[in-house]
């Protein structure tokens, strides 16, 4: 089970984010881990982000701001960040942009065995740098 303790990257690229599963009581919720991914800056700042599915259904990724931190026309993604973005089952990987706006951008990960959005410690975000 998801804690809501922030995971602080300190490994090679991509920075994975798991979506995961867990029985609450009676009730089916999801999570992410890690909630919050820091981009950093200069040698630090990831160059891509991951989102695994680790559910038993789908996943789709809601991130209407993307583009201000992640290329949305590199081959194999091609994403369009007005539109919903499916997570494949081998994930999907974005690529960050050399230099993403900095600011605070929460997404949304709506995942179809929970019939909810998952949840972080807070909303899930992606923060730059």
């Amino acid at each position: 089970m998801v804690t809501g303790t922030v995971s602080v990257f300190s490994g090679p690229n991509p920075q994975v984010v798991h979506i995961l599963e867990q029985s609450i009581g009676l009730k089916l919720r999801t999570f992410v881990d890690t909630p919050i991914v820091k981009i950093g800056s200069g040698t630090s700042q990831l160059t891509q982000v991951q989102w695994m599915n680790g559910t038993n259904g789908k996943a789709t990724l809601w991130f209407p701001n993307g583009a201000e931190v992640f290329e949305d026309t590199v081959p194999p993604t091609n994403v369009n960040f007005a539109h919903l973005i499916p997570i494949p089952a081998g994930g999907l990987t974005l690529k960050v942009k050399a230099k993403p706006a900095q600011d605070d951008y929460h997404y949304h990960i709506y995942c179809e065995v929970s019939k909810d959005c998952a949840h972080g410690n807070s909303e899930p975000q992606v923060t730059c740098p």
